[in-house]
């Protein structure tokens, strides 16, 4: 009994690890696209006319 909590424990941990690494991956790739949107956004600004 105490073997297969273990492994359940195990798998779980793994299972959170690998979620864990999943939102690590998301947050590098949405900080990449916002970088990218504010500098696209800083050169629209620079190439509206102002009065």
């Amino acid at each position: 009994m105490r073997n297969r909590e273990c492994g359940h424990l195990m798998s779980l941990s793994d299972g959170l690890k690998d979620f864990m690494d999943e939102l690590a991956r998301n947050y590098l790739e949405l900080q990449k696209v916002n970088r990218a949107m504010e500098e696209a956004l800083c050169v629209s600004l620079k190439t509206v006319d102002r009065p």
